[in-house]
């Protein structure tokens, strides 16, 4: 009776031991991926899941100090300056 009753305190030992690593396994899961995506995407930041960094995206123009320069909006300017041109009243 006795060995029996070793074999079942250390049987639950082991499930309990078991269960103790997997909740801080996923609490370290939590702690170091899932929550910092979670603050950053909140932001409205980038999220790189390889290298786990939040990254703020920066247009070009904000480096350049350049306009952006926008190819439609151009050609529809030019055609609204051509228009007036050929639909002149004589």
């Amino acid at each position: 009776m006795r060995r029996m009753d070793r074999f079942f305190l250390r049987l639950r030992i082991v499930f309990i031991a078991i269960f103790a690593i997997g909740c801080v396994g996923s609490f370290a899961y939590h702690y170091f991926w899932r929550w910092p995506e979670q603050r950053c995407l909140a932001k409205g930041d980038w999220w790189d899941w390889r290298e786990r960094t939040c990254a703020h995206p920066v247009i070009v123009t904000d480096l350049t100090g350049r306009p952006a320069k926008d190819v439609l909006a151009e050609r529809r300017a030019r055609a609204a300056q051509e228009r007036p041109a050929a639909n002149a009243a004589p």
